[in-house]
């Protein structure tokens, strides 16, 4: 038995990525921030995604909502679905445990699509300054 197994959550966390490298995964569902529940009854304030074909979905934190924002071009959440990410393990401060440890980021990769930055900081809310 593993970590994985004797501590079964509900989302995807750094130990159920341990061992696997980069992992390719394709948006399936966007649950948008304030509208659903974890287990404990506390209203999650974050994107939650589902996969196609995994068993627990992922609660993203801003830095690879960012990530993936630049990547597709897509600032609405609901617009990533049918994205394919790649997920993998990096060294970094870890808020739930308040210590250094593996932390799941999205691999930047150059998909950008045209019109650049400019066109994001408009659609991301910032009234359209560049």
């Amino acid at each position: 038995m593993n970590y994985s197994e004797a501590y079964k959550g509900n989302y995807l966390e750094a130990a159920d990525l341990m061992g696997k490298g980069e992992v390719a995964v394709t948006i399936e569902k966007v649950d948008e921030p304030n509208t659903i529940k974890c287990e404990d009854g506390r209203v999650i304030d974050k994107v939650v995604l589902h996969f196609r074909g995994a068993k627990k979905p992922w609660i993203v934190n801003k830095t690879n909502a960012r990530t993936i924002m630049y990547m597709t071009g897509k600032a609405r959440f609901a617009d990533w679905v049918g994205e394919t990410i790649t997920l993998h393990l990096v060294p970094g401060f870890r808020p739930d445990i308040q210590s250094i440890g593996p932390t799941i980021r999205v691999k930047a990769q150059g998909r950008r699509r045209s019109g650049g930055m400019a066109g994001m900081v408009g659609a991301a809310g910032n009234g359209g300054a560049a």
